[in-house]
């Protein structure tokens, strides 16, 4: 996009493009102004099967899911669910952003099963063309939109510079607000009409602006990057905590069968980001088993954060295992629901890599594991099961005597203590 196109889908198409001047009026619609790709029948895989224009039986390429398509407006209204729809590919996660889920190098990824299939077809690209159901189309309205800081768009609206901008359609309820603009063309009484979809801008969670687009201008869609709103909240929270930008984080898309979640939106926890924090025992290269709710990502690395201001003598590194394991792996259960973590017991003097149990009275610090019993627990934490019980009353509020020695399993739900904590500065 040059920025010529760009001057004029910001500041409204210029009069002297028409025989006429343009009229706009407040006006909403049903349909989008874009959609955002899921699957259909793809199983727990992470794309789609585009396939070919002259014979839809023949899949001509793969595409990832949280691609934007354009969709005609009419054609979509037309097709019923289950029915194929020709769609072009305007943005689409490149393969390089899901490098920290699969690695096809390592046979011992937990994740490569999610781009299986894939390998004997071509990933679709900007301006590629196919045929996709229509089940496997979300409309634009349910996503927030990542503002990536390379694009034209990014250098337009944020004079100040503000990190993390993002995008978002506005609504009436769920119709889209938008501008109806009208023009007489060439001197014909019957007049042409376009939509202008209007979008709000955020820094983080606070407005600042607002404009309107005409998508058939020009695109800004190689700018974006969907982000389900629903969890919007949570990864604003971690970028604010860990001080990251948007692109620094990997999202795993979740999988849903009949509208039932199989396995939720998930990311990748930024353990590198913590100058205290330390994983053990990486499943595989990608540490496939870092990750987790979003909800849980944001309270926990503050909790860490907050933990490294009040333990700084060696012993106070937190030494993290499994996060979210799924059960049909078969090696570490309790750890299904992404909800839940694996913490070693802390140390007296040192941070070496290697287990420890409160019965190792040489090196097992209890007094430095209360303290982080209490902070997880300040930060929502609502179920700990350990074996030591010498915490104070006020720690072992949740605390649930168990088997485990060498480790604590700390969980948290979506509570209001953790939303709340999660939305703090």
């Amino acid at each position: 996009m040059n920025k010529y196109n760009f001057f004029i889908l910001l500041f409204i198409i210029s009069s002297n493009s028409f025989s006429s001047e343009i009229s706009c009026v407040p006006s909403t619609t049903s349909t989008p102004p874009f959609f955002i790709s899921d699957t259909y029948k793809q199983g727990d895989r992470i794309y789609e099967n585009l396939r070919s224009l002259e014979d839809r039986s023949v899949k001509t390429h793969y595409i990832n899911k949280g691609s934007i398509v354009h969709v005609d407006q009419s054609i979509y209204q037309q097709t019923k669910r289950g029915q194929y729809l020709p769609v072009e590919i305007i943005s689409t996660p490149l393969d390089s952003e899901q490098a920290g889920i699969t690695d096809q190098t390592d046979r011992r990824n937990r994740f490569n099963y999610l781009k299986s299939g894939s390998n004997n077809l071509e990933h679709a690209k900007i301006g590629v063309k196919g045929f996709l159901n229509k089940k496997s189309l979300k409309p634009a309205g349910k996503y927030r939109f990542l503002l990536k800081e390379d694009s034209i768009l990014y250098e337009r609206i944020n004079k100040e510079h503000l990190p993390n901008l993002n995008i978002s359609l506005k609504m009436e309820g769920r119709r889209y607000q938008t501008n109806k603009c009208c023009y007489e063309n060439n001197g014909v009484s019957n007049l042409k009409c376009f939509d202008e979809y209007k979008y709000e801008i955020f820094q983080n969670n606070t407005k600042i602006k607002e404009l309107s687009l005409n998508n058939n201008s020009c695109t800004i869609f190689d700018s974006l990057s969907p982000m389900s709103k629903k969890d919007f909240d949570s990864i604003n929270g971690i970028l604010n905590t860990l001080n990251m930008v948007y692109g620094d984080l990997t999202v795993l898309p979740g999988y849903k069968v009949e509208h039932k979640t199989v396995r939720p939106n998930l990311v990748k926890f930024p353990i590198k980001k913590l100058a205290n924090a330390y994983h053990y025992k990486s499943d595989d290269k990608a540490s496939s088993d870092l990750f987790t709710l979003p909800s849980v990502g944001c309270v926990f690395s503050k909790a860490i954060k907050e933990f490294g201001t009040k333990c700084k003598t060696s012993g106070c590194q937190v030494q993290i295992g499994d996060m979210y394991h799924n059960n049909t792996w078969g090696v570490h259960h309790r750890h299904d629901n992404a909800k839940c973590v694996d913490i070693r017991p802390f140390r007296l003097n040192e941070d070496l890599d290697y287990g420890i149990t409160i019965m190792d009275k040489h090196r097992y610090d209890s007094k430095k594991t209360c303290q982080f019993i209490k902070t997880m627990q300040k930060y929502g934490a609502s179920y700990i099961d350990f074996g030591d019980t010498s915490c104070d009353a006020w720690a072992l509020k949740n605390l649930t005597k168990g088997t485990h020695l060498d480790h604590l399993h700390v969980c948290f739900n979506n509570s209001l203590t953790v939303k709340k904590k999660c939305a703090e500065k």
